[in-house]
C-alpha cells in the first residue's frame, strides 16, 4: 500500500485493497450479506455511531482507564498479545450483550484488554486520521523546526471531525502515559537493541561497499644507492641496519660458494685416466624398439672399436 493513497476495506472480513486495484480483485467475501448490515456494536462499526455528543465511546474509555490503572508498569503492554481463546470470548460478549459498558474487566488479563483496544482501532470503518488529511500529516512530520511542526499539527487537528479529534486526543493522552513508564515496560531497551543491530548491519554494508570500490595503491619505486644522500643515510638508522645485514649476508654467501666449489672439486672427473668402455644391457626401460632391417653389432666389431679407442688414448 502507498502510504498517501486511500484504500478500500471490507466491512465484513476486513480485506484491504488499493483503490486502483479493487476492480481486479477476484476474492469473494465469505461473510458478505447484502440483505443484513453488520450487527457489531463496537468492532468494525462507524465511529459516528458510537459517539454521544462528540465524546469518547464509553466502552473504549473504560478499556483505556483499566489499562492506565492496572498495567502501566507491565512489560510489553502493547507488544505482547493476549490469549486468543479469552480474547474471542470477551469480544463475542461485547458484541452480543445489550450493555457492553457494564462488563467487569477487573479479572481479565491485561494483554487481552490491550488486544481489544488494538482491534477496535484496527477495524474502524474509517481511520481516525481521515484519508483526505493523511498526506498533510505525513508532510508535516517532515518539518524540521519544532515550533512550526507543532503549529501545523494543531491546524490539521482542527480540520478533523469533532468525534475523530476527541478520540484521537484521548488516544494520544493514553499513549503519553504509557510512554512515561518506558523504563518499566522496557520500550527504550527494545528500541535501543533494534537500533544497535541496525547500526551493525549498516556498518557492515558500508564496509563491504568500501572494500569493493577500494583500489590498491601503485607500488612505490625502490630508491637506489645513488638516490640516497649521505645525510639521509646517516640520519636513518634503518638504512644502516639494512646495509649491515646485507654485508653479513654477502659474507655468508661467499663462504657457502667456496664450500660448494671445494665439494665440486672433490668429486670432479680425472681426465688423465683412460676411459673404460662397457656394454650396458638394458640401460633404460623405455628404450626404442629396433627398426626393421637393423641387426645387433657383432662381438668382433665391439672388440675392434674398443682397441681403437685405447690406442687413440
Amino acid at each position: 500500500m502507498w502510504h498517501a493513497e486511500r484504500i478500500f476495506v471490507c466491512f465484513a472480513c476486513r480485506l484491504s485493497c488499493h483503490k486502483k486495484c479493487h476492480s481486479r480483485v477476484n476474492y469473494v467475501c465469505p461473510k458478505a450479506n447484502n440483505d443484513q448490515p453488520t450487527c457489531s456494536k463496537f468492532f468494525g462499526t462507524d465511529l459516528a455511531n458510537l459517539l454521544a455528543d462528540d465524546e469518547v465511546p464509553a466502552l473504549l474509555n473504560k478499556l483505556l482507564n483499566c489499562v492506565e490503572v492496572k498495567a502501566l508498569f507491565v512489560e510489553g503492554i502493547y507488544r505482547k498479545s493476549g490469549q486468543m481463546a479469552v480474547f474471542k470470548g470477551i469480544r463475542k460478549k461485547i458484541e452480543t450483550i445489550k450493555e457492553p459498558e457494564a462488563i467487569n474487566f477487573d479479572d481479565i488479563p491485561i494483554h487481552v484488554l490491550t488486544s481489544l483496544i488494538k482491534a477496535f482501532f484496527r477495524e474502524l470503518s474509517e481511520p481516525l486520521i481521515i484519508p483526505d488529511l493523511y498526506e498533510n500529516f505525513v508532510n508535516i512530520s517532515e518539518i524540521k523546526e519544532t515550533n512550526e511542526r507543532v503549529r501545523c499539527l494543531r491546524a490539521m487537528m482542527d480540520m478533523l471531525p469533532k468525534g475523530n479529534k476527541c478520540v484521537l486526543d484521548r488516544l494520544m493522552y493514553h499513549l503519553a502515559r504509557v510512554a512515561h513508564q518506558e523504563s518499566a515496560i522496557c520500550v527504550q531497551t527494545l528500541i535501543e537493541d533494534k537500533l544497535h543491530h541496525l547500526q551493525e548491519t549498516l556498518s557492515q554494508i558500508v564496509e563491504l561497499e568500501g572494500a569493493t570500490e577500494k583500489e590498491l595503491p601503485p607500488l612505490a619505486p625502490v630508491a637506489s644507492s645513488e638516490d640516497l644522500s649521505s645525510d639521509d643515510v646517516d640520519n636513518s638508522g634503518g638504512v644502516k641496519n639494512e646495509v649491515k645485514n646485507t654485508k653479513e649476508l654477502q659474507k655468508q654467501n661467499k663462504q657457502e660458494s667456496l664450500r660448494s666449489q671445494n665439494s665440486i672439486e672433490e668429486y670432479a672427473l680425472d681426465l688423465s685416466v683412460p676411459p673404460v668402455v662397457a656394454l650396458l644391457h638394458h640401460a633404460c626401460k623405455s628404450r626404442p624398439n629396433k627398426g626393421k632391417g637393423m641387426r645387433r653389432p657383432s662381438i668382433n666389431f665391439i672388440r675392434k672399436l674398443r682397441n681403437e679407442v685405447v690406442n687413440n688414448a
